[in-house]
């Protein structure tokens, strides 16, 4: 496996950190396994900002969540993933990052699309979004329209579970019965796609990332009319 390119910010973290992410860094894999023996010091550490990728995107990095953790260790997220987003957003495009979560792949897609096309980002968690506006803001707020929706078969209400930083990456909707007490779950609006781009004369969206956690099959629901039409020629989906 290739060595994981470290971000800037570790040079300027305090001593230790640096010392074992630089160790962590020689590691050929299992990184983040040997990071779980380090996880109460981490969690210690007060909120940093790192730079990423080429030409770098800042990003605010709080220890204590599993996905910046990652980032912060690994250098980047989803390699192969966002390396495929990258090579196919284009200027001018219109793209949509349906659960966007902090915003590191609508930031990729802004320094490629913008300005002379959209970006719009998508996530329902008003904690995540929070975050998501400020890592905006630490790359000069460009124009990107952040939305609150959850995306789904159309528009309406659902809950939503908003899970904990150990885990906020698999914030996703949930049905009555899941919503138990010992979970954070608000009511949240949703929204379809298909809806959304008529709502706001979209003809087409040239590209779209879409990982929300089991909520895909009635997001791809709500674009039937445009999977049809070719209105989402690019569609980097999890299932």
């Amino acid at each position: 496996a290739p060595r994981n390119h470290m971000p800037d910010v570790t040079r300027r973290a305090p001593v230790p950190l640096r010392a074992l992410a630089a160790c962590l860094g020689l590691l050929p894999r299992g990184r983040m396994r040997v990071a779980r023996l380090f996880s109460h010091y981490l969690a210690r550490q007060e909120p940093l900002v790192a730079w990423f990728d080429d030409p770098p995107i800042s990003f605010g990095i709080n220890l204590n969540d599993l996905v910046c953790r990652y980032l912060f260790l690994e250098g980047n997220w989803e390699p192969t993933a966002s390396a495929t987003w990258k090579a196919l957003a284009k200027p001018g495009y219109t793209v949509f990052d349906v659960g966007a979560h902090y915003g590191y792949f609508t930031l990729l897609a802004a320094q490629r699309a913008l300005p002379a096309g959209k970006v719009v980002a998508f996530e329902p968690s008003t904690r995540i979004r929070t975050q998501l506006q400020a890592n905006l803001a630490l790359n000069g707020n460009p124009p990107v329209t952040v939305e609150p929706f959850a995306v789904a078969a159309g528009r309406g209400t659902a809950l939503f579970d908003e899970m904990g930083l150990d885990d906020s990456g698999r914030a996703h909707i949930v049905g009555n019965r899941d919503a138990g007490a010992d979970r954070k779950v608000s009511r949240i609006e949703t929204v379809g796609l298909d809806e959304y781009r008529r709502d706001r004369d979209i003809a087409r969206v040239d590209l779209m990332k879409m990982d929300i956690e089991g909520g895909e099959a009635a997001a791809l629901e709500g674009m039937r009319e445009g999977l049809a039409g070719g209105a989402y020629p690019r569609l980097l989906v999890e299932i």
